[in-house]
């Protein structure tokens, strides 16, 4: 991600957390992350969303496609019956369940140790530029969070690399 025009919002920069949210200092890319402490080993479904542990942030986005990346601790589930999920509501939308389980010794795994993080992106179409609400839910026990990055991706390598696009 380019790090120079992607707003991030560390995970701490949250607006409205649930009290069960905790932020643990020198843990994740950001070097402080947000998990659910004490643990209290509920795994919440669909059904249950609104009572799961939940952070909100205020995310800038540009007008056209942005790409919100959810990055969390490249961890593992803490059981074999858990997963390792989070539930993403975009400026109102419902929620969306992404989980970032994988499975060790795999390609997937490799990526997300070297980056440092595994996580989910999420498409959002805006029609102009605005500062949107994100709410990030902690679905299963053990998911930490380090930041969210809002890519605006560029629409057409040719504007930016060309001078005179018409040469």
């Amino acid at each position: 991600l380019p790090a120079d025009s992607s707003p991030v919002v560390k995970a701490t920069q949250h607006i409205a957390p649930t009290p069960s949210l905790t932020s643990i200092k020198g843990l994740g890319i950001q070097e402080q992350a947000l998990t659910v402490w004490p643990m209290n080993l509920t795994a919440y479904t669909a059904s249950n969303l609104a009572s799961a542990p939940y952070a909100e942030y205020d995310i800038p986005v540009a007008k056209g496609v942005n790409i919100i990346h959810v990055r969390c601790l490249p961890n593992f589930p803490l059981h074999s019956s858990y997963d390792l999920r989070y539930a993403i509501s975009i400026d109102e939308q419902p929620s969306v369940i992404h989980s970032i389980k994988v499975a060790a010794q795999t390609s997937a795994w490799d990526v997300n140790v070297l980056r440092g993080w595994a996580g989910g992106s999420h498409t959002y179409v805006c029609d102009k530029p605005r500062t949107i609400r994100v709410r990030i839910h902690f679905m299963d026990p053990g998911l930490v969070l380090s930041d969210i990055v809002c890519e605006h991706p560029t629409e057409s390598l040719t504007d930016e690399v060309l001078i005179n696009p018409d040469f």
